[in-house]
């Protein structure tokens, strides 16, 4: 295995979770202009974070079967250790009804359970959707230029279905609402399209393996093209306007109005945006030693953020000011990951108990 550590992706990683944090628990003035440009900005963190996970994963010079298979393992136990923490920690500052067959649907079988803050484990679900086809994925983007066409196919199918579906729809509802034409839905189209559900995630991890392992030919083909050192910033420029502009159209308003963008992660504003910043840092090579240090540690930080901003929300959020709340989610991010950060570090010092943080 390739034991040499890429460290713009670190840094992305980084980036990645403090986004994440941010878009939690927010703590913003419905009417701030500034709040609401974050957030649509911060709708890079997930998807950048599916790439950096392609990117790691296909930069392997071998597969061993083993190891994935342990991997896989691992990742449901530590969603069943985790949703397991959770239970435990919200009965101590909450009023839970405990109920067996909901309980162990709620650990084993992905499910929810009433006054449960886990909604955030998503991620992990999807996390072992996309490492079902990654033997696959990694096979034919690591193999003669035939397993490199098939590997673009089936990338272009998961984009297809969870990116270019959910975009025509938005714009073909932009269009009805500003003429007399009726709406028109192409939903049904995923009928015959695999991935469904998490066809989106899928899309950006294989991006990142696909970014990754062409990442020379494509600083060479920067360093050719007239437009090659912008790109990459107009990419992202163009995809922050274009998510500005779909919560506009959602929420009718260019303020927060504690309105998230709908479908956020499923839309082409989105994929420029998140390859737009990966490119970015890949082209620059971006380093940040404390960025770097976050990045190393974002599955600590990724599963002890929910909890700690859970127990914010219900036992200090009520005490704020509505009307004055001037930086106080950026404040939040980086109070929260700070200490969930010095939290995992310690944690990782602990034998045994550092397994459920690395």
């Amino acid at each position: 295995m390739n034991k040499k550590r890429i460290h713009y992706l670190d840094v992305l990683k980084g980036l990645s979770i403090i986004m994440v944090v941010y878009c939690h628990y927010t703590i913003i003035a419905e009417k701030s202009i500034l709040g609401n440009f974050l957030m649509c900005l911060a709708s890079f963190g997930v998807p950048v974070f599916f790439m950096v996970s392609g990117g790691l994963l296909h930069s392997i010079d071998q597969f061993d079967t083993r190891k994935y298979s342990k991997r896989v393992f691992r990742i449901y136990f530590l969603i069943v250790i985790w949703k397991s923490i959770y239970f435990i920690l919200s009965c101590l500052y909450k009023s839970i009804n405990i109920s067996i067959l909901p309980l162990l649907s709620y650990l084993f079988l992905f499910g929810n359970y009433d006054g449960v803050s886990a909604e955030v484990l998503w991620f992990m679900y999807a996390y072992i959707l996309v490492l079902m086809i990654y033997p696959i994925s990694w096979f034919l983007l690591n193999s003669l230029p035939e397993g490199r066409k098939l590997y673009v196919f089936l990338m272009v199918i998961a984009f297809i279905n969870g990116i270019f579906i959910n975009s025509s729809n938005l714009i073909f509802s932009f269009i009805a609402a500003h003429t007399t034409l009726p709406e028109l839905n192409i939903n049904l189209l995923a009928t015959v399209l695999p991935f469904n559900g998490y066809s989106n995630i899928v899309f950006y991890f294989m991006m990142g393996g696909f970014l990754v392992h062409e990442q020379e030919y494509l600083r060479m083909k920067y360093k050719v093209l007239t437009v090659g050192r912008i790109l990459p910033f107009l990419m992202a420029i163009i995809g922050l306007l274009g998510l500005i502009e779909i919560k506009h159209f959602q929420a009718g308003t260019f303020r927060w109005a504690n309105v998230n963008i709908v479908g956020g992660y499923s839309y082409a504003s989105t994929v420029l945006l998140s390859i737009g910043i990966f490119l970015i840092a890949q082209t620059k090579n971006l380093r940040n030693s404390m960025i770097e240090l976050i990045g190393r540690n974002t599955l600590g930080i990724y599963f002890l953020h929910f909890i700690l901003l859970d127990f914010l929300a219900n036992r200090y959020y009520h005490y704020l000011d509505p009307n004055n709340l001037f930086a106080m989610n950026t404040l939040k991010t980086i109070i929260v990951t700070l200490m969930c950060l010095i939290i995992t570090l310690v944690l990782k010092k602990i034998p045994g108990v550092k397994e459920i943080v690395r």
